[in-house]
């Protein structure tokens, strides 16, 4: 159960949970850029940059959850 898709960054909220940090992402798939935005929370560690809008990222998913996030 592993895949990946590709994806631009439509919104971006940082959040921080007992001392983890994560930011809460709203994205777009890149092959359907006017389809609804999904929200997704990327954990810190996964992205070494904060992402912003507009950013393009692969993301590739284990067993549902995000695994490793690369920019385009």
């Amino acid at each position: 159960m592993m895949g990946s898709a590709s994806y631009v960054v439509r919104g971006v909220k940082k959040a921080d949970i007992h001392g983890d940090v994560y930011y809460d992402t709203a994205l777009s798939p890149l092959d359907e850029p006017g389809k609804d935005p999904v929200a997704l929370r990327l954990p810190s560690h996964l992205i070494l940059d904060p992402p912003a809008p507009g950013d393009e990222l692969e993301i590739t998913f284990l067993m549902g959850q995000p695994s490793v996030v690369k920019r385009l």
